[in-house]
């Protein structure tokens, strides 16, 4: 009787598996989505992200105790966790509205207590735990529950725990993959949960189906049956070995999270900071643990002692995450020649960073996914206890993780660096591999041999943390020398320079600020071209202080007040590397720096401007994406003051056709009177509340204002003519050039994607296209003094010089040098002399010649 049933559970088992599979997709496309709406409320900082991650996976620790204990009392674990799956559903679409009323909640606390809350990550770590315990709660608890009715008997618990294990991780990992790089764009956020939330209520209705079976033909009775045939009902290891295990188990996830923590950091300077990117990170790592998990799942129910094998594994998970930091060493290498071997496209790029993520992450993953269903054998003691006992595993583990990934994070990194930081993780790996083997010689089993090899990683350990230096990940080009460098909780931040005096900002391996001509002369024209349009500016937000060049260029007019928000205090403290080009900014009592994101500050704020500006990164990057949809824009109207404007920095040279249209078409739906603006390289779109018209006599006396004048002359714009001339189009014409495209929104974050249709690259055609697209500023203009045909003569002229510059540019991206040049003749015989063109021309000989 006992091996028929049995076979009916063996029958059942795979319908299990797949079903949480799908449970653990679901799983993942909730955590990569709420993840992503939810830094839209609490903010996209560090402490904000982690946060939620945090808050996430402590209600699954927590689920994951409590289910343990109430599997094991249930007489039918299958319906319960049918249960559970319908309650993650039906949370799940109730998400959005939950989301809602929290964020109405925070900006409430927030502006009630400003003084005292109003940066007060304990209050987001309240609300943001309150918002997901549910959930995460009902998913935590679905392992320790399904393992009751999957498990058959103490004998094969690593390969039954391990199957499950392996493959709802799995699951996760297409989960995440579907999402990041599918879903998001073809169904939309909202849309993504809804399917997520259906995959859950259909798992749950199979579940019913198959608890109703196994009622049926008596496969529940299994339990009792294998109990009265004589199964072990006493524990195989003494309790204080059991306690021992656990704690070192937690102390293993404290270490796996730490790693992941960890080569993110690094992985982001080599594999880059777009959404894609981070992607490739994730799932790599969870298809680490999914394979290690799967494929010695069986294995290990045949081991004999398995508290030694969890000593080596520890052992060597620190081992080899010591040997990742000579890896990196060579990564960059690796991924050239990958993406070149593939072809060097789209495709190429992320299977290139897929190598190269699980070049670093494969075997230490691999051993850690081993060590769960492993620890699972050690811990558990009688069959009737058996959920209760997965649950513990999972919830200590989980709790471990959690503060592994905050330690990393804000204590080790700040304080002693990525390099030392990986090797103190390691360490305290192999102690813990020391630990197991002590444990194993406490059981009567004589493992004096590794005992003594333990010790000897121990000391190569140490030997690597004192004699190691610490490597400056950071990725300098050629000719480039470092002269400042920052390993901070939020990023890395170095200054480098080269053989021209140019000093760069990189964040994260890419290069945000430049001091080169053209990147100066942009934000410069971002910084003062909304304030000469302005009537009479007095309060200014700068989103993306950066290295301060806007916000310097934004003080030399006569406002009141300057708020610059700045996500990362690292490129804060990096500029004082750059205060000739900013003008020692922040030395100035108008300029208030707040560290935050800058579209959770506006949410937050009271306050109101007469104008704001955007100089975030490039809007695939997966902080910066935020600040380029249309509820951003909104947002940005409502904090606008009649008369106000808004000026936004995008890069024309590095988006997909598409995607650049969608920008602007979505930025003209919130400011239906934008106008877009070129800059050499760059381009602005500048929105008003009303509709534009430039006083020509008042905008003249201003950039005649000394402290305007000097700042503007040195990058040769203090000319009205050449602001004039700077004009691209506006109104109908820049509807009618952004055409039929869709909107960049929260839901549907098209433009996340666009390194895939851009290719990586730079896209000339935009270039190209927008250099027969020049109108003249000329209708926009009022209250002329001079001659009227002088000045349409100027501003036409200097509108065509415009029109050969985005050509030269066009064609300097598709590395015709000789065009590029040839254009640029061109510019200079319509106006002789002209100082912009000039630079520009001394720039581009060097490279033909």
């Amino acid at each position: 009787m006992d091996m028929w049933l049995i076979m009916q559970s063996k029958r059942i088992q795979p319908i299990i598996l797949f079903l949480f599979f799908l449970s653990g997709a679901a799983g993942l496309i909730y955590e990569v989505v709420w993840q992503g709406m939810l830094n839209l409320v609490f903010g996209n900082t560090t402490f904000a992200t982690t946060t939620v991650v945090a808050s996430f996976m402590g209600g699954m620790a927590l689920g994951a105790y409590l289910f343990g204990r109430l599997a094991d009392r249930s007489g039918r674990p299958l319906r319960l966790y049918a249960f559970l799956e319908i309650g993650i559903g039906a949370f799940a679409l109730l998400f959005p509205l939950i989301l809602s009323m929290v964020g109405h909640l925070q900006l409430a606390v927030f502006r009630a207590f400003p003084t005292v809350f109003y940066n007060s990550n304990v209050i987001k770590f309240i609300l943001c735990f309150v918002v997901l315990l549910i959930p995460s709660l009902l998913m935590g608890g679905t392992l320790p529950v399904v393992s009751r009715f999957f498990v058959t008997d103490l004998e094969h618990v690593s390969g039954g725990v391990g199957r499950l294990y392996g493959f709802n991780t799995l699951g996760g990992v297409t989960g995440a993959f579907c999402a990041v790089f599918f879903l998001i764009t073809s169904l939309g956020v909202r849309q993504i949960t809804f399917t997520a939330a259906v995959i859950n209520l259909l798992v749950a209705v199979a579940a019913l189906g198959l608890n109703r079976l196994a009622v049926t033909r008596g496969v529940q009775a299994i339990d009792r049956k294998t109990r009265e045939a004589g199964k072990p009902e006493q524990q195989t290891y003494p309790g204080s070995v059991r306690s021992i295990v656990l704690i070192i188990y937690g102390l293993s996830g404290f270490c796996a999270l730490a790693y992941e923590v960890l080569w993110t950091r690094i992985l982001a300077f080599f594999l880059g900071n777009s959404t894609h990117a981070f992607a490739v990170m994730l799932t790599t790592y969870l298809l680490g643990l999914a394979l290690g998990s799967l494929i010695f799942a069986k294995v290990l129910d045949r081991v004999r002692h398995p508290l030694t094998l969890l000593a080596f594994i520890e052992v060597f998970i620190g081992l080899f995450a010591l040997f990742s930091l000579w890896e990196f060493s060579i990564l960059g290498d690796i991924l050239g020649g990958s993406f070149a071997a593939l072809g060097g496209r789209w495709g190429a790029l992320i299977v290139s960073r897929y190598f190269g993520a699980f070049f670093i992450m494969s075997v230490p993953t691999l051993l850690i996914g081993i060590a769960f269903p492993l620890v699972n054998r050690i811990f558990a003691g009688s069959f009737q206890g058996l959920a209760r006992g997965i649950g513990s595993v999972s919830a200590v583990n989980t709790a471990g993780c959690i503060l592994g990934s905050v330690t990393a994070g804000f204590l080790l990194i700040p304080a002693i660096g990525i390099t030392k930081s990986v090797i103190v993780i390691a360490l305290i790996n192999v102690l813990l591999g020391t630990a197991a083997a002590a444990s194993a010689m406490l059981t009567g089993h004589k493992v004096k041999w590794a005992a003594v090899a333990t010790a000897a990683a121990v000391i190569g350990v140490l030997a690597a943390l004192i004699g190691t230096p610490s490597i400056r990940f950071h990725s300098l080009l050629a000719g480039h020398r470092l002269i400042y460098y920052s390993e901070g909780a939020s990023s890395t931040v170095a200054v480098s320079e080269n053989e021209r005096g140019y000093r760069f900002l990189v964040v994260n391996g890419v290069y945000e600020v430049s001091t080169d001509y053209n990147s100066l002369r942009t934000f410069h024209m971002l910084g003062h071209l909304p304030l000469l349009l302005h009537e009479n500016p007095q309060n200014v937000l700068v989103i993306s202080f950066g290295a301060g060049v806007t916000s310097g260029a934004v003080a030399r007019h006569d406002v009141r007040k300057i708020d610059a928000v700045e996500i990362s205090p690292e490129v804060a403290k990096a500029n004082s590397y750059f205060t000739k080009e900013n003008q020692a900014v922040l030395s100035d009592s108008r300029v208030n720096l707040i560290i935050d994101d800058g579209r959770n500050y506006l949410l937050r704020t009271l306050e109101s401007y007469d104008v704001i500006t955007a100089d975030a990164t490039h809007p695939t990057g997966s902080d910066s994406w935020v600040l380029y949809t249309r509820e951003f824009y909104e947002l940005c109207r409502s904090r606008l003051n009649p008369g106000g404007f808004m000026a936004q920095w995008v890069p024309v040279h590095a988006l997909a056709p598409v995607d650049y249209k969608m920008i602007v078409k979505t930025f003209q739906a919130v400011f239906p009177n934008a106008t877009l603006w070129f800059t050499n390289d760059y381009t602005i779109l500048l929105g008003s509340t009303e509709k534009l018209s430039i006083d020509f006599d008042v905008f003249s006396k201003r950039l005649q204002e000394p402290q305007v004048k000097a700042d503007l002359d040195e990058y040769d714009l203090a000319d009205p003519y050449a602001f004039l001339g700077a004009f691209v189009m506006g109104g109908e014409s820049l509807a009618e050039y952004s055409g039929d495209v869709r909107l960049n929104t929260d839901n549907y974050p098209y433009v996340q994607s666009s390194e895939k249709r851009s290719q990586m690259g730079t896209n000339p055609a935009n270039l190209l296209e927008l250099g027969e697209s020049i109108e003249s500023a000329l209708p926009l203009v009022r209250n002329v003094t001079i001659d009227p045909e002088a000045l349409r003569g100027e501003v036409e002229r200097y509108s065509e010089v415009v029109r050969h510059i985005i050509r030269a540019r066009g064609y300097y991206y598709m590395r015709d040098i000789e065009r590029q040049i040839e254009e640029y003749e061109k510019a200079l015989a319509i106006r002789p002399g002209d100082k912009n063109t000039t630079r520009l021309l001394e720039i581009a000989r060097p490279l033909f010649e």
